[in-house]
């Protein structure tokens, strides 16, 4: 956070080196995935299924909590500029405070539909909603492509 001086006092700088971190981390798993997950079915054959479905699975978790803790520190980050910005006029909302719980718990966009009607008014809303969708389905979406390139890989390795 920046104030008009600088960085706040007493925030330790390497905060952004450990944001910076996870992301790329995020962001390099998602592409090894997307490459194995492409040119996974030209593999000869897969030696121990039963390890490379956990492998899938466990990376595929790791990138999903990955993106959605960078989505929430992101969020943060706005939400903070924008409250101590003596500029902007109208502030922080408690809708867009709200946001923050769409991605760590889906259900809440469901549960009140007044908040979800109310943040989806600004760009801010629309990119959070995105992301929760995003990180809700990314589990799902791994592990129906990975079941599809292992149970392809078991046949051929049982023949």
């Amino acid at each position: 956070m920046l104030t008009e001086s600088g960085p706040l006092p007493g925030r330790p700088k390497s905060s952004f080196w450990k944001y910076l971190a996870i992301s790329l981390l995020s962001t390099l798993l998602s592409g090894a995935y997307f490459a194995i997950a492409v040119w996974g079915p030209v593999w000869d054959s897969i030696r121990d299924p039963f390890l490379a479905k956990q492998v899938a699975s466990i990376t595929a978790k790791v990138i999903e909590v990955s993106f959605g803790s960078i989505c929430v520190l992101f969020l943060g980050q706005v939400l903070t500029r924008r409250s101590i910005n003596r500029n902007v006029l109208r502030g922080v909302s408690l809708d867009q405070i709200c946001m923050r719980d769409w991605i760590i718990d889906p259900g809440s966009m469901v549960g009140d539909g007044k908040v979800l009607e109310l943040g989806t008014k600004s760009f801010l809303g629309w990119y959070v909603l995105v992301a929760a969708i995003a990180t809700t389905l990314y589990g799902t979406a791994s592990n129906s492509l990975g079941r599809h390139i292992l149970s392809n890989r078991v046949v051929t390795y049982v023949k």
